[in-house]
């Protein structure tokens, strides 16, 4: 058995270790030095704690905390923060990712595992006997597992659990071209993100001189009309820049924030859209479930920074040519006070699924919160 080495506080003549149920109500990853700062601290203020103390209190001997885990080491803290915006209770867990993720497993991938542990075992049982190759066939023999019917039953448990998944079905007839595994995903619905665009465009041959080399800041303005004369040739070519992996999640490919987010937010694609005479750019995403608050704030910043830091940046250095005024530019951010992300959402029916037609009047809240 290999030692098991963890970080943990040890109490000195404790007389007592009381326990409190406990409810996670999310999970936050720390990078950098932040996990240590707070693990060190606890009673200084927290900014993570402050943004997300709503989720924290105590309800019918319950307490519902938030879980903060070092992204270098795994170690976690648990907070339950009383309504202030430093840990006023908090508790260090060890390994706390490695809780999580054995919280995650299903009771098939746990007999998954046995059944791998009871073949290791036959095989060194084997293997002392003189034996030296084996059949995987063999030693599945030994473990009466059904190891087909024990993985559908696994992958459909796990699609059960998903918030955009309605229904996993399987069966287990090992018929020639009958699906083993029937999924139904869930109706989604349209949340858009807008945002102000910033487009230039090159200089006009007659009025420049090409003796210098050319820079962005010799390029000019587009105004809103001749904006709008390019959204064609701008939706054309994010199109063509995005990569194969994108084709059905779009951005969500990239995305590696909280999990329920990313079951929630089905597609997520980038493009240029007119809006009240506006070209703005926009997010536009299918989701399956309603987003929280708390994950809708997320996911705002989540957008800001692939408008400012990836895929905005990567697409504001490529010129795009246009008929009508030759090579532009397109930013998707700027840092000026102007920029802001409004949301536009379809509201749902709860008789008839999704109305189309009808969507929520765009709010104000931007990246850094209400505005």
């Amino acid at each position: 058995m290999k030692k098991l080495k963890l970080n943990c506080p040890l109490h000195h003549k404790a007389y007592s270790h009381d326990t409190v149920q406990v409810e996670v109500e999310k999970v936050i990853t720390l990078y950098g030095s932040r996990f240590q700062q707070m693990r060190d601290h606890p009673l200084e203020d927290c900014p993570e704690i402050a943004q997300h103390k709503d989720l924290m209190y105590m309800a019918e001997g319950v307490a519902h905390c938030l879980l903060f885990v070092d992204s270098k080491t795994g170690d976690g803290l648990l907070v339950e923060a009383e309504g202030y915006d430093y840990a006023r209770n908090s508790h260090f867990v060890p390994n706390a990712k490695a809780i999580l993720e054995n919280n995650e497993i299903t009771n098939e991938e746990r007999q998954l595992h046995r059944t791998i542990m009871a073949m290791a075992d036959r095989a060194a049982e084997l293997a002392h006997k003189g034996e030296e190759d084996f059949q995987l066939s063999d030693l599945l023999m030994h473990t009466e597992t059904d190891v087909n019917a024990l993985l559908l039953t696994a992958v459909a448990v796990v699609l059960r659990e998903r918030q955009d998944i309605e229904s996993a079905n399987f069966s287990v007839l090992n018929i020639p071209c009958q699906p083993d595994l029937r999924v139904k995903a869930k109706p989604t619905r349209e949340m858009k993100f807008f945002s102000p665009l910033h487009i230039v465009h090159e200089p006009d041959a007659a009025a420049y001189s090409w003796d210098e080399p050319i820079s962005e800041m010799d390029y000019e303005e587009l105004n809103d009309a001749e904006m709008l004369a390019c959204k064609d040739e701008i939706n054309r070519f994010i199109e063509e820049f995005a990569e194969p992996e994108e084709e059905n999640r779009g951005l969500m490919v990239y995305f590696n924030g909280t999990a329920s987010i990313d079951e929630k937010v089905v597609s997520a694609f980038p493009m240029v859209e007119e809006k009240d005479g506006v070209l703005m750019g926009v997010l536009c995403c299918q989701i399956a479930a309603d987003l929280t608050e708390a994950e809708l704030e997320e996911f705002r910043s989540w957008w800001e920074g692939q408008a400012a830091d990836g895929v905005g940046e990567s697409l504001e250095q490529r010129e795009i040519q246009t008929a009508e005024f030759g090579g532009i530019l397109v930013h998707f951010w700027d840092d000026s006070d102007d920029w802001k992300v409004q949301t536009q959402m379809q509201e749902s029916n709860p008789d008839t699924g999704f109305e189309e037609e009808e969507v929520l009047e765009m709010d104000d809240i931007s990246m850094g919160g209400m505005a």
